[in-house]
């Protein structure tokens, strides 16, 4: 045994093997995910003007999504083998789920509540995706 070595009772506990690939991977998948909703919800989506609560929603979604990725950066240091600190990336990770998940119900009553409007009819303070032309 090296002198650097600590002594086999004092090693520090490590994850199980396959538990680090795992949670890189369900973060990537949400996050690929979340992209690809948020395409389509500012870019791609026909459903008029924005209104208070798909501003909150907009909102909520990009708090989600900066907990995401606060959970990708967290699970690819060095660090994430301790359990202590895989236990937090977990929970970084859980934060977004539960915020993407409150962001999802909040765009689905913002559009079923507000009334459709063609971007055309909308005024000028909730024009603020892109003109369609």
């Amino acid at each position: 045994m090296a002198e650097d070595d600590p002594p086999p009772s004092q090693e520090t506990p490590t994850l199980p093997a396959g538990y680090h690939e795992a949670l890189v991977t369900a973060i990537t998948v949400v996050i690929a995910f979340t992209l690809t909703f948020l395409l389509f919800w500012t870019v791609q989506s026909e459903s008029g003007c924005w209104t208070g609560l798909g501003i909150a929603s907009a909102v909520v979604l990009v708090a989600g999504a900066t907990a995401l990725f606060v959970a990708l950066r967290r699970a690819l240091s060095l660090n994430n083998v301790r359990p202590a600190h895989y236990e937090m990336t977990v929970n970084w990770f859980f934060r977004g789920v539960v915020g993407l998940a409150l962001a999802l119900v909040l765009a689905v009553a913002a559009m079923n509540i507000s009334p459709r409007q063609q971007p055309s009819e909308c005024t000028d303070s909730q024009q603020l995706g892109i003109e369609r032309k």
